[in-house]
């Protein structure tokens, strides 16, 4: 098998990448709370690997004009149509759709998976 590997730097001088909402002792409106990861004694900014794909994913809608797989809601649950051929979104980001009955299972008694070809982790302040 052979695989890919990407590193993406993103150069974002005075900007909040993922912001964590207003902070309790807030005196400002415009003050919120970015996330924050702590090693040793250092703290570091991150973006939830959740936020960063779907920042991407809006991204290549808007400014590529990808073919984006419309979005399904239950009561619990947020699906898209899982079909990789007509949509891109479902082929490079993955799916999973298991809608589920009143008794729990879906009516398939099975999940229709594809796992994600594009791994994300963290982005991590440097």
């Amino acid at each position: 098998m052979r695989f890919a590997t990407g590193l993406v730097l993103i150069d974002a001088p005075h900007s909040a990448l993922n912001m964590f909402g207003k902070p309790t002792a807030a005196s400002e409106e415009n003050q919120v709370v970015v996330k924050k990861l702590k090693k040793g004694r250092n703290l570091y900014a991150y973006v939830s690997p959740q936020a960063w794909r779907y920042w991407w994913r809006k991204t290549l809608e808007r400014h590529f004009s990808w073919n984006m797989s419309p979005l399904f809601r239950t009561e619990k649950q947020v699906f898209t149509a899982a079909n990789p051929i007509k949509y891109d979104d479902d082929d490079v980001f993955g799916y999973m759709w298991a809608p589920k009955t009143e008794r729990g299972k879906n009516e398939q008694g099975f999940a229709l998976t594809r796992i994600s070809p594009l791994k994300t982790t963290p982005l991590i302040s440097v």
